[in-house]
């Protein structure tokens, strides 16, 4: 049984056709999640290397530059 538009479905009383297309929604909504996750480490991971670069900036770099007319 799959929910569709909000109702319930028997996939095996799909044709061939029906099947097929149902088999890639499914596989398809389970890569998105994997995606989901990845993309989800991935802007921890972001997070974590910007902060090393900012603690890594030597000191002179962060003061502002004095402007000479």
């Amino acid at each position: 049984m799959f929910t569709l538009d909000g109702k319930e479905y028997d996939e095996t009383k799909l044709d061939d056709k029906g099947k097929v297309a149902f088999n890639n929604v499914k596989q398809l909504t389970e890569k998105r999640s994997e995606l989901a996750v990845e993309l989800e480490r991935v802007q921890v991971l972001i997070g974590y290397y910007s902060t090393m670069v900012k603690d890594n900036i030597p000191l002179e770099d962060s003061k502002p530059k004095k402007v000479t007319k």
